[in-house]
């Protein structure tokens, strides 16, 4: 099980979890005339400021709104 929390409640522990980081790919071109793509994967992180369950009945879906 892997717990998340928002920044304003890390602020109140000793172990600190608001930190997020994912990666996310993407295709590249050089100008618009370019016909050869390069896909690149970029590194994103943040803190987490609100954590949003949605809930679909089948199945839930945890959204990071992150700084």
């Amino acid at each position: 099980m892997v717990s998340f929390y928002t920044k304003t409640k890390d602020e109140k522990n000793t172990l600190q979890n608001s930190g997020a980081t994912f990666e996310a790919e993407s295709v590249h071109f050089a100008s618009s005339k370019d016909n050869n793509s390069i896909v690149a994967t970029l590194s994103y992180s943040g803190v987490i400021e609100e954590i949003w369950e949605v809930d679909y009945v089948k199945f839930r879906v945890l959204v990071f709104n992150c700084k």
